[in-house]
């Protein structure tokens, strides 16, 4: 599936130049956003809070915060993707969602009220929308047959890389020097981002995808396979990776309950923002290990299969989180439901790219990137809310439950998206 041949292969795991370009700027500006999940509920106790902010309990206000840039990106990806498929280009969407997510991080620094952080999330959202479904785009393109699941393994862990490192690195320098030296480095991170993509990766454009994928379109720049596709065809496969989008829902939710519960968390098991910058990271740790063995597992013997058992994992990795007696127990957990978040994420956008459409590439994958962003969203949200109207460990028993009925949903309605033969473990 490699557009061109202008790379020299990874032999060993399957990658290319490309894909491996396009995941370390993934992991440098997850790295960007995720050191604010541990910043923004300090921030927020030390500016200003005027009007009917000042009315909000702290918690609320923290899960309004972590949750906007998330929304703001569930939202406004699809119209990004859409425009992307209609220019047929990829390129600068990421370079112009990059620039304004370097500029945004900065912005945090004169910020002096509530109102400001407000707007300057709702800017990092709307600058991740450019980026991620078009970057996803990019990877199916450069993928080679048969290692779609390795390659979204890759870009995963390393996105997850930079989601772990950055909570770590900015308690650190919080810490130990100031939160504008946080800040500073991780706009350092959005713009090193930017320049990988700008000189490493050549662009694709739609006409070459549909040559690459042999499907229905001719890849023209304008043309719209929504009307020009057999509409039966991308109905039924539109119908798939929503299924999947709600699994991918639920888990993102999961992930993101204790987020806007930093500070009562931290009181409840006698830890400072550092213990929960390393609670909040062993996920990603468990994902950083598993993710592309698991990737490359899925290409052997299908999507399906992973993804229940991520699930099934999530169910009750989800509930313990608000029950661990201390920070050790909790990041076992966490490391766990990492492994349980590798079994679902790199699995489903290698659905994603078994089941791409040329010319519809981009809005695909934007199913399942907004499912995420709307997961992370409203975990902060769920959880701050039900923690505080219902006791803390209301949340988590609730995300347990959702994560039952997603996992349901997808063994009852997801169908295999490889040939049968290829799909040889047997599902939970």
């Amino acid at each position: 599936m490699v557009v061109g041949g202008r790379s020299g292969k990874l032999r060993v795991i399957g990658l290319n130049r490309e894909i491996v370009v396009l995941s370390l700027a993934r992991s440098a500006d997850a790295f960007c956003n995720s050191l604010l999940i541990v910043l923004l509920p300090l921030y927020v106790v030390s500016i200003p809070k005027r009007a009917i902010f000042s009315q909000l309990p702290e918690a609320t206000l923290v899960g309004m915060l972590l949750g906007l840039a998330s929304l703001a990106f569930a939202l406004l990806q699809p119209v990004a993707a859409a425009a992307s498929d209609k220019v047929g280009r990829r390129k600068p969407f990421i370079l112009a969602g990059l620039g304004v997510l370097t500029l945004a991080t900065l912005g945090f620094i004169p910020a002096g009220s509530y109102s400001a952080l407000v707007g300057l999330r709702t800017l990092q959202g709307m600058a991740i929308a450019a980026t991620i479904p078009t970057t996803l785009a990019l990877i199916a393109d450069y993928s080679e047959r048969g290692s779609v699941g390795v390659s979204m393994g890759a870009f995963s862990t390393a996105r997850m890389l930079g989601f772990a490192t950055g909570p770590l690195v900015g308690a650190y320098l919080k810490e130990t020097i100031s939160f504008e030296a946080a800040f500073i480095a991780g706009a350092v991170a959005a713009s090193v981002s930017l320049v990988l993509v700008l000189v490493f990766v050549p662009e694709v454009r739609v006409g070459e995808e549909a040559r690459r994928l042999g499907k229905q379109g001719d890849g023209r720049t304008g043309s719209d396979p929504l009307r020009e596709s057999n509409s039966g065809e991308v109905g039924r496969i539109m119908r798939q990776l929503i299924l999947v989008g709600v699994a991918i829902f639920v888990m993102a939710l999961s992930m993101g309950l204790m987020t806007a519960l930093e500070t009562e968390l931290n009181r409840r098991l006698n830890q400072n923002a550092i213990g929960y910058g390393i609670t909040f990271s062993m996920l990603t740790v468990g994902l950083l290990l598993f993710q592309i063995p698991i990737g490359h597992w899925s290409d052997r013997i299908g999507r399906k299969g992973p993804i229940l058992w991520g699930m099934v994992m999530m169910v009750p990795l989800t509930v313990l989180q608000g029950f661990a007696p201390s920070t050790f127990w909790l990041s076992v957990d966490r490391f766990f439901m990492g492994i349980a978040v590798a079994f679902i994420f790199g699995p489903s956008f290698a659905l994603v790219a078994d089941y791409s459409l040329p010319g519809l590439l981009a809005r695909q994958m934007s199913i399942l990137t907004m499912s995420f962003g709307l997961g992370i969203a409203a975990g902060p949200l769920v959880g701050g809310t039900l923690a505080g109207m219902l006791g803390f460990e209301v949340p988590f028993i609730a995300g347990g439950i959702l994560s039952a009925a997603a996992g349901v949903m997808v063994y009852l309605s997801v169908h295999e998206s490889l040939p049968a033969k290829k799909a040889e473990i047997p599902i939970p």
